[in-house]
């Protein structure tokens, strides 16, 4: 079994190489005889198979594409899966792409077999896998704008046709009784107090699921529950409607609990993956 730092480490050096657009450190990672596979190869017409042997052959592919399409390489990291000689990798691209890709190793960490499996990140296919959704949604987490609000909220009665207070986060109904989330008063200990987050989505990728993704995640790991508050974004716009719906979140946990969320929330943006 390969070591998990280490192919980390291995995987965030290729990524900065692309990014950096350094040709000679992207071709460090491939072993003499890879073979690479990838709908992008026939896209390109590199080969009507989609296979390119040997690095000689694989480097003057990625220099052509470094010269014409993929002038301004964006890579961004979703997740890992570790293998027993090789890993998969899920990252976003330029261009709207969500890429798959699976690396076999060989005995100095260079890759021997590359399968790459993409498709454009708008699109939402009715038989999404799981491994498809966590792909998207960690995607989605990523390039939500995130704001941690960090101080004590609580809920408080709020009389029917009267004003919130000011500094008042939302008012919510239930069941025909209003109440309002207010910062908590340093004095008053009185009732349960909550650290607020907030998430406002891409226009770019469906955050469809999103909700239920992200509760799970945190009862698994940080073992709470959460309240989510939807509001519309202001915004607006047909594309972040097809995306959201217009929607975007106002996540509480029990404040005690706060740090952890919050450690969780940015182990997901950055693309991490629990060990």
């Amino acid at each position: 079994m390969l070591d998990a730092n280490a192919v980390q480490s291995l995987i965030h050096d290729w990524i900065d190489a692309w990014n950096s657009r350094d040709i000679d450190r992207i071709m460090r990672h491939y072993a003499g005889n890879v073979v690479f596979s990838s709908p992008l190869v026939i896209e390109r017409k590199a080969d009507p198979r989609g296979v390119i042997r040997g690095t000689a052959a694989l480097r003057d592919y990625f220099s052509e594409g470094l010269r014409t399409t993929w002038k301004q390489p964006c890579f961004e990291l979703l997740d890992i899966l570790h293998g027993v000689n090789g890993y998969t990798v899920y990252y976003a691209r330029e261009g709207g792409l969500v890429v798959n890709e699976t690396v076999i190793l060989d005995d100095t960490l260079r890759a021997v077999d590359v399968r790459v499996c993409l498709r454009k990140r708008t699109e939402l296919p009715a038989d999404e896998t799981r491994v498809d959704q966590e792909a998207r949604l960690m995607y989605v987490i990523a390039k939500a704008r995130f704001e941690d609000y960090v101080q004590r909220f609580v809920f408080k009665p709020l009389s029917y046709g009267m004003a919130p207070e000011m500094g008042a986060l939302a008012c919510v109904s239930d069941d025909g009784v209003w109440s309002q989330l207010v910062p908590a008063p340093e004095a008053d200990a009185a009732g349960a107090e909550y650290r607020m987050f907030s998430f406002r989505f891409d226009e770019a990728v469906s955050a469809k699921g999103f909700i239920a993704w992200l509760s799970a995640h945190l009862y698994r790991t940080v073992g709470t529950g959460v309240v989510v508050i939807c509001g519309k974004d202001a915004r607006g716009g047909e594309a972040l409607y097809r995306a959201s719906q217009g929607v975007f979140d106002y996540w509480a946990c029990p404040f005690s609990l706060g740090a952890a969320v919050r450690k969780e929330i940015d182990m997901l943006r950055n693309g991490g993956m629990r060990p």
